[in-house]
């Protein structure tokens, strides 16, 4: 299920839970003039251009960073939701894009989310001691 309709781009799977920040890392070699843009597919939805957003939900952040001669595109998504979940698209490109090869971008990378129910830790329970005593309301 990881090519489907994407024309063969490989899906990576991040899995997160309700309440959760969910994290897509993006990666491309640093060059001047490289822009990274952030899609939802479900809706074609348009989240950020770089680091200008597109979409109201403040949840949605971009952080921007270049180590060495690569550079970092993160989404976050904080308190995720479930209707936070299916694929999302990073690309990104130049301005020599238009003139490259078949219009390739630099990077194209497809992100699913899953997001699960939180997990909830139910308190201990005190240990059962048994007891050869019984008790009853008329022995009070």
């Amino acid at each position: 299920d990881n090519v489907g309709a994407y024309s063969g781009i490989t899906i990576l799977d991040v899995s997160s839970s309700v309440g959760s920040v969910v994290k897509l890392e993006c990666h491309t070699p640093a060059m001047d003039h490289a822009t990274m843009v952030w899609v939802r597919m479900r809706d074609e939805q348009l989240i950020a251009i770089g680091q200008n957003k597109y979409i109201d939900d403040t949840r949605f952040q971009v952080h921007h960073t270049v180590e060495d001669s690569t550079e970092s595109w993160n989404l976050l998504i904080s308190s995720a939701i479930r209707e936070d979940a299916g694929i999302y698209q990073c690309l990104s490109q130049n301005a020599s894009y238009l003139q490259a090869p078949n219009n390739t971008p630099i990077t194209n990378q497809l992100f699913r989310i899953r997001i699960s129910a939180p997990v909830i830790p139910f308190p201990a329970l005190p240990a059962f001691v048994p007891t050869t005593e019984v008790y009853s309301a008329l022995d009070q």
